[in-house]
């Protein structure tokens, strides 16, 4: 069927479903798109499982320094520490620690003008596991005896 418009000029008659077909997408157009955008979303989860993993690690180390700093802080609190170790296991937040001190004459400084005796080391290790593999913190501290002239 032709039309012939004011101006002498033939067309064809246009039907509103025939262009409007012409604009839809086809059911496979549909499939690809979600097909690409479902493997786009997965890489999204993938890294928001990894930023999770690696938050909660980084709050661990946190944890674990934390108990390092106490346990170091405890050695330390009564002034001129006693040579000697100290263990034991420090819970925080639901997450559980193993922690050990040692406290050992400072030696290897008598170069620097201090006498024998009169500096020690105090280094806190505190342990956990993640997941299998075992994590470590090592915090080291030296104390100065104050009856040093």
């Amino acid at each position: 069927m032709t039309v012939t418009s004011k101006a002498g000029i033939l067309r064809a008659k246009s039907y509103p479903c025939a262009s409007a077909r012409a604009r839809a997408f086809t059911l496979v157009e549909v499939i690809a798109a979600l097909a690409i955008a479902s493997i786009a979303l997965l890489g999204l989860l993938e890294l928001h499982l990894t930023a999770v993993k690696l938050a909660d690690t980084a709050r661990t180390t946190a944890l674990a320094v934390l108990v390092a700093q106490e346990k170091v802080a405890e050695t330390t609190a009564g002034g001129w520490p006693p040579v000697g170790a100290k263990s034991g296991i420090a819970e925080m937040d639901g997450s559980q620690f193993t922690w050990r001190t040692d406290v050992t004459h400072a030696d290897s400084l008598a170069s620097c003008g201090l006498t024998r005796g009169a500096l020690r080391q105090v280094c806190a290790n505190v342990t956990w596991r993640d997941g299998t593999r075992p994590r470590t913190v090592q915090m080291t501290t030296y104390v100065a005896d104050q009856r040093i002239p």
